[in-house]
């Protein structure tokens, strides 16, 4: 049946066409689905099959596809990888207090002690700019403490 309605469609292709030259871009899909509405599940399905092939599609899923068209676009690009981190505090367990100011003074040396016990007090609270290197270093050494930590 599917091989019928090509061939007709193949034969009568003049005709099909300059019946759809007059018509605007919704009556001409109205015409297809009407078309289409009349065929069998089948010759639906093998239709679609056909387009695939014809076309190039593939039966990947739209997100993946969209994917693919992005890193296409970016290949070209140099994606800029972020250098320094904002290490921040985001909490403790009170009972850790002591350990976290301990590691804190030894992650900025620079802080007094005041300083730090302004910090541990009004959570989150931003403990400077690292490389990435080093503020993985500090957060795991926070983390270790019982902190935790964001790397922002």
């Amino acid at each position: 049946m599917l091989d019928k309605i090509i061939w007709r469609i193949f034969v009568n292709k003049k005709d099909i066409l300059n019946s759809f030259s007059g018509l605007d871009s919704e009556e001409k899909k109205g015409t297809i689905l009407e078309i289409l509405n009349s065929l069998t599940l089948k010759e639906s399905a093998d239709i679609v099959t056909e387009l695939k092939e014809a076309w190039g599609v593939s039966d990947a899923p739209v997100a993946q596809v969209q994917a693919q068209a992005a890193d296409s676009e970016n290949s070209g690009e140099a994606k800029e990888e972020k250098k320094d981190f904002e290490l921040k505090l985001n909490e403790f367990p009170a009972d850790k207090k002591a350990k976290v100011i301990k590691a804190i003074k030894s992650i900025n040396a620079s802080l007094g002690l005041g300083e730090i016990m302004g910090l541990v007090k009004d959570l989150p609270a931003s403990l400077g700019t690292f490389p990435k290197d080093d503020a993985n270093k500090h957060k795991a050494a926070l983390e270790a403490e019982g902190a935790k930590v964001s790397l922002v």
